[in-house]
């Protein structure tokens, strides 16, 4: 199947999923990244909120405190460009590009201090690549911060055989899903 096709597929069936069930599928994902000593250990980890019926990270936050957690806002969508910036509450997310919550602040990214970014996929396989919804913004931020540990999240009918790629493509380094996870190489830890 070509990129268009599988992203159809795999996004109708996320979006087929009941809230109970995507619920449930992220309560799992949660803790199985908590089982992950980086994920333990990393001082600014960066998620996302969830759109399109995707698995939603964001109990890691509740779960463990002290951490600085950082979401991705769309600075310009024609240069596909997006940077990360710390939120405490979800008081501080506005309504952005594409209709999804980013930071409303503009002060100063933090995009070199993290460490770990858990980021959406509509699929993956079992070399590490995944495949997003398509604007490329995810790519262009690991290639400007390629030492940050890429884990991908989803549900486990996301694995797929094989996800066409270019090559600009960086492999994530875990994918974590509902049902278990898959680690393609060894994590190695960046700046707290």
């Amino acid at each position: 199947m070509d990129k268009t096709a599988i992203r159809r597929h795999l996004r109708a069936l996320r979006q087929q999923l009941s809230a109970e069930q995507r619920h449930e599928a992220s309560d799992a994902l949660v803790h199985r990244l908590l089982e992950a000593p980086l994920i333990r250990q990393a001082g600014v980890i960066a998620l996302y909120v969830p759109t399109d019926g995707e698995v939603d990270p964001r109990g890691l936050m509740e779960r463990l405190p002290g951490k600085t957690w950082v979401f991705p806002r769309v600075e310009s969508v024609p240069q596909r460009l997006m940077h990360f910036y710390p939120v405490a509450d979800a008081c501080e997310l506005r309504e952005g590009a594409y209709g999804i919550l980013e930071p409303a602040t503009t002060g100063q990214p933090w995009d070199d201090r993290i460490v770990v970014v858990i980021t959406p996929l509509v699929a993956f396989d079992a070399q590490g690549f995944r495949l997003g919804m398509g604007g490329g913004f995810y790519d262009r931020f690991f290639a400007r911060q390629p030492g940050a540990w890429r884990v991908g999240i989803g549900h486990a009918f996301q694995q797929v055989d094989k996800v066409p790629t270019q090559a600009w493509d960086m492999p994530l380094h875990r994918a974590v899903t509902d049902a278990g996870e898959v680690v393609f190489s060894p994590p190695t830890p960046g700046p707290a």
